[in-house]
């Protein structure tokens, strides 16, 4: 059997996966995925309803994963807009 990684697939098409296999376990037909992706999927449907079947973004949110400060990164952003690598010791080039 051919298996297909579904973290590759579009979110629209991992949605109607989803959806597939509620109606699926359902009518309690056999399902060949793996088990732990089934469960998860019908413990967040019993929980969520069907807006949990409906594809979410991955990334994090906007902002969360800044490493620097909104003003150390302006300040960075100005000096190296005003200078070149050379001049501020930069080993390689913008």
């Amino acid at each position: 059997m051919n298996k297909e990684d579904a973290r590759k697939l579009l979110p629209s098409a991992q949605e109607e996966k989803r959806k597939l296999v509620i109606k699926l376990r359902k009518k309690d037909q056999l399902i060949q995925t793996a088990a732990e992706t089934i469960g998860a999927c019908i413990k967040r449907y019993k929980l969520e309803g069907p807006a949990s079947l409906i594809a979410r973004n991955r990334s994090p949110e906007t902002g969360t994963t800044r490493q620097l400060t909104q003003e150390h990164e302006m300040h960075l952003q100005k000096l190296i807009a005003d200078k070149s690598a050379d001049q501020i010791m930069l080993a390689c080039a913008l």
